[in-house]
């Protein structure tokens, strides 16, 4: 496996920060462990009420200084159930402000959202990915993680290709030829984040997280 990706933000100044963050990727493949047939997993800072953190699985820290909306690389875990946890940096895993147990398969690929705010609480969202590509193809996908957006749809172009997507969830994978895009989301309330411009390379997947805001 390989890994290829790049991360790309579009922030507001100020407070009522509202994001669009794009990460292509092919297979995943940065080893955390070496077991025989891992499964893959990345996580997003997606609570604009948490603050910086760690991260920890099965109490081992995993990650440190975990800003909003920052995505990791896909990591390696064997498969089987591990315990998440994210605690206020420096805390410990004994501090976590969430706790909890994922199950993943062997050679599946995970992305899993620290998400919530002070008012509905902290926990962690576990979406299922699917990196194959067809042929020399490109997919998209969307991650609608915004708590405050309500409903949201993702313009490409002219092209209307997620619709009517609901906190805290997915999209479907999209199929799209290879090229230049602008993706435009549309329907999030007050906020209205700048266009995200990018070349969807052959072969690789496009993940799109909506994040925030952040209210001051």
């Amino acid at each position: 496996y390989t890994v290829s990706h790049m991360l790309i933000r579009r922030f507001a100044a100020g407070l009522g920060v509202f994001a669009l963050l794009a990460l292509f990727c092919v297979q995943p493949g940065t080893a955390l462990a070496a077991p025989t047939h891992p499964a893959f997993v990345r996580i997003i800072h997606a609570s604009p009420d948490i603050g910086i953190v760690d991260a920890f699985v099965d109490g081992q820290k995993i990650l440190s200084n975990f800003e909003f909306g920052t995505v990791t690389d896909y990591v390696s875990l064997p498969a089987g159930s591990h315990k998440l946890q994210i605690a206020l940096i420096g805390k410990g895993a004994n501090a976590s402000l969430v706790t909890q147990t994922m199950s993943v398969d062997e050679g599946g690929a995970y992305t899993v959202a620290a998400l919530g705010t002070n008012a509905s609480g902290f926990s962690f969202s576990v979406f299922k990915d699917n990196n194959l590509v067809a042929g020399n193809g490109a997919k998209v996908r969307v991650y609608h993680l915004s708590p405050f957006a309500g409903a949201v749809s993702i313009e490409a172009g002219s092209n209307t290709i997620v619709q009517g997507l609901s906190y805290p969830q997915a999209s479907n994978y999209v199929n799209v030829p290879a090229g230049a895009y602008t993706f435009n989301l549309t329907g999030a309330a007050q906020y209205t984040p700048s266009p995200l411009s990018t070349d969807v390379k052959p072969w690789t997947v496009t993940s799109i997280f909506a994040v925030g805001p952040v209210r001051g």
